[in-house]
């Protein structure tokens, strides 16, 4: 980019279109106090299965329902899975470095690993606050 000032004649404007995706109940988003409804549990397998999901991701939410709500209210910077268990639908909190950096990942074997890394690609989710 040049140092040229801001006129008129070299200045455009462009319209630019930007995905949003939307978390909806029946046809309307979904505001704090329902995804608060949302169980709080984990996808990871239990002891018996741990290198194992238990459903399946549908995306993040970068917004934290409140102490008394969230195992991680207060830490800053975290976000929530939403993913999917049967027909119902849970949220689980994760810090805000990729899922693949955390702790248990290093014992995991490289399928698990696989699965988990493709959390990361899951598109962030909006409600309405």
């Amino acid at each position: 980019m040049t140092n040229q000032p801001l006129t008129v004649r070299n200045v455009t404007i462009r319209t630019a279109t930007v995905r949003v995706r939307t978390l909806t109940l029946n046809d309307r988003q979904v505001t704090l106090s329902v995804f608060r409804q949302l169980r709080e549990e984990s996808i990871f397998g239990d002891e018996q299965h741990p290198n194992h999901l238990r459903g399946a991701g549908w995306g993040w939410v970068y917004h934290c329902p409140g102490k008394g709500h969230c195992e991680m209210a207060g830490v800053r910077g975290h976000r929530h899975l939403i993913w999917q268990l049967g027909e119902e639908l849970r949220r689980e909190p994760f810090p805000s470095w990729p899922v693949s950096q955390i702790g248990f990942m290093v014992y995991a074997d490289s399928i698990f690993r696989d699965l988990v890394t493709a959390l990361e690609d899951l598109p962030q989710l909006f409600i309405a606050v």
